[in-house]
Formats: structure tokens, C-alpha cells, sequence
């Protein structure tokens, strides 16, 4: 992916996102919808 202006982005390791998803469910819903809708629209590797 290319971005055409200044972008900031978080990273985080495995680990310590899943300790992040395990302590707030919502949070990981919310990743796995956002996900399959960027898939669908082209914005994420399948």
C-alpha cells in the first residue's frame, strides 16, 4: 500500500495484542469486522 500524504500508524506485537483482545472482546469484534470490510472493499490483503 502507498500513502499519498503523511500517515501515522500502531503497531503492536502479537502478544500484546492479544492480551489487549482478550481483555476487551469489543475491541476485537470491532477488528474483525473492520477487517473483512476493508477486504471487501479492497483496502486489505485477502
Amino acid at each position: 500500500m502507498r500513502v499519498t500524504r503523511p500517515t501515522r500508524y500502531l503497531t503492536w506485537s502479537k502478544d500484546d495484542l492479544r492480551k489487549m483482545l482478550r481483555r476487551n472482546p469489543t475491541v476485537a469484534m470491532k477488528t474483525v469486522l473492520s477487517m473483512e470490510l476493508m477486504k471487501k472493499l479492497g483496502g486489505a490483503p485477502a
